[in-house]
């Protein structure tokens, strides 16, 4: 059986990370394991980042907002409330709506 790409599904090699991607796609990609984390990380060479993956940026953002804020967005997302608490977050730190949904859901916890 062939490995395939994790993008594409072409045939592929194993990346210095483990992950399996084709040559076109390591073309494409820069696969790296996020600075904080240690997850591996995908993204498009066109696109500048840092070594820190986007959860962990966020989580970065996050730490930053006052504790009224946090304490409001958590109590937003732990009281149902969660499109409130998203609209919240993106009105807050700019993100978009999958940010500001996975923001949330930390939040609920």
């Amino acid at each position: 059986m062939t490995d395939r790409c994790e993008f594409c599904g072409g045939p592929a090699t194993p990346t210095p990370i483990g992950s399996m991607l084709c040559a076109d796609c390591v073309e494409r990609y820069d696969a790296y394991c996020c600075g904080c984390s240690g997850e591996r990380c995908h993204t498009l060479r066109s696109i500048p980042h840092t070594e820190i993956c986007s959860r962990c940026e966020l989580r970065c953002r996050m730490s930053t907002l006052a504790a009224a804020d946090r304490e409001m967005l958590g109590g937003l997302a732990r009281s149902g409330h969660r499109f409130a608490a998203i609209r919240a977050v993106r009105r807050i730190l700019g993100v978009g709506v999958s940010d500001a949904a996975w923001i949330v859901h930390q939040s609920e916890d």
